[in-house]
């Protein structure tokens, strides 16, 4: 994955995580900082992204268990 790709993907994951971050931790800036930490981890597996066919799924995954 391509820095080009990883924006094109966290642009639009972000939403949804977003939301999924913010049922979880109630508020929007404890959110957006889990938010954060899913794109860090997905920039540091970037190169195991392309065995996932539901990054939107994978992302959720991550999102919950940070």
């Amino acid at each position: 994955m391509d820095i080009v790709e990883y924006k094109r993907i966290v642009v639009a994951l972000r939403p949804s995580l977003l939301a999924v971050a913010r049922r979880i931790t109630g508020n929007t800036e404890d959110a957006e900082d889990v938010v954060q930490d899913v794109c860090l981890k997905i920039w540091h597996f970037r190169d195991r992204i392309d065995q996932y066919e539901n990054m939107e799924a994978y992302s959720t995954t991550i999102c919950l268990k940070t």
